[in-house]
């Protein structure tokens, strides 16, 4: 792991081995989407933890959806 690279830390990642290695630190809502399909595959204390963060950095005031990419 690059400590240059890594922009956020304590979330789920959607990718791995990218070609594009920063974006593998993007936070992404697809993991939300796996939480709530498949819950048993998260810890909670940990997908709680990433759903505060994507709850901060992808859900604006008075907006009508959550942001695709942070």
């Amino acid at each position: 792991m690059d400590d240059k690279l890594v922009k956020h830390r304590g979330i789920y990642k959607d990718l791995v081995y990218s070609s594009r290695p920063r974006s593998e630190y993007q936070l992404r809502p697809n993991a939300c989407i796996a939480m709530a399909l498949a819950p048993e595959l998260f810890t909670p204390i940990y997908a709680f933890k990433h759903l505060a963060k994507t709850e901060l950095l992808l859900i604006e005031p008075n907006s009508l959806g959550i942001k695709t990419l942070d």
